[in-house]
Formats: C-alpha cells, structure tokens, sequence
C-alpha cells in the first residue's frame, strides 16, 4: 500500500521521515501479531494524526479498522471505516470498506443498514478501475452473497422472536 502514496506528499517529505512512516505502520503490524492490540492502535494513530502522506494514513486508517473488527469493536470499527471514505472517497478500497461496513452492521443486528451497504458495493464496483475486474468481479459475489445471508439471519432473529413471545 505504501507505493500508492501521492508524489506531491513525497515532495514534502524527507526520505527518513517518510521510512518513519513506513516503519510505524510495520511496527504496529508487529505488535498486533505480538498480542500487543492496544499499543498497534496507538502506533497507527500515531501515523494517523501525524503530517504523513495520504498513502500512509489511508494504510493505517484501513488497518486499524480491520483490527477493531476483528476485536469485535464493532462501533469503533465503523466509525473508523466512515472516517475512512470520507476521507478517501475515490479510493479503489471503497468496495471494500463498503462491505467490511456491510458486515459490521449485520453483527450489530442493523440489517437494513447492513443490507444497504452489500447494494452499495455492487453499485460502487461498477465505476472503478478495469483493470481490477476480477477482483471487483469477485466483491461483487461476496455482496450478493452477504446481502442473501442477511436476510436470512433477518428472517431467523424474526421467527426466533415469534417463537420467544409464545412461549
């Protein structure tokens, strides 16, 4: 991800502190693989509230929302993933997000929005990059495919709910 960085961020920068940048976002990789969670997420916020180039904060902002995910902090998670398209709307990741998002939100039992976000990526998928058809071919199949497993768990949490109130 790092050589997506923008070429007039890297004018601003010197070659030392843009390895800086780099290193805290390898380093936090490392922590995280350690165990060390809490302070993985202060390195990546570190980067994030630095003066680092738009390809490092956009690096550190999509890892920290995976690793919030993955938590099962799923408020942070998604509050993260918004700070991200907002901050990068046009970035190819976009589809992606939009289904981390999808999922996050079904977790949360919110399947409107969940189901929402899956129809968002199949719209979103439709105006990138050519040359990353076989991916976005294939976020276009896990959208489908979770906007089915959506309404099926809507369905489920709804019968388990009429069978609660009976009994």
């Amino acid at each position: 991800w790092s050589s997506d960085v923008c070429s007039s961020d890297l004018l601003r920068h010197s070659t030392q502190k843009l390895t800086e940048f780099q290193t805290h976002i390898e380093l936090a990789r490392q922590q995280r693989r350690d165990g060390y969670r809490d302070l993985a997420n202060k390195t990546l916020i570190r980067v994030i509230e630095s003066d680092a180039p738009s390809g490092f904060k956009r690096v550190a902002l999509y890892e920290l929302g995976v690793y919030h995910e993955a938590d099962k902090d799923l408020q942070r998670a998604q509050q993260i993933f918004a700070q991200f398209l907002k901050e990068f709307p046009e970035d190819s990741m976009m589809p992606e997000i939009l289904l981390r998002q999808g999922r996050i939100y079904r977790q949360m039992g919110a399947y409107n929005q969940a189901i929402g976000k899956f129809y968002t990526v199949l719209s979103a998928s439709l105006n990138l990059k050519v040359d990353k058809l076989d991916y976005y071919k294939t976020l276009v199949l896990y959208a489908q495919t979770e906007i089915a497993d959506t309404f099926a768990a809507q369905r489920s949490e709804e019968h388990t709910s009429e069978l609660q109130s009976r009994g």
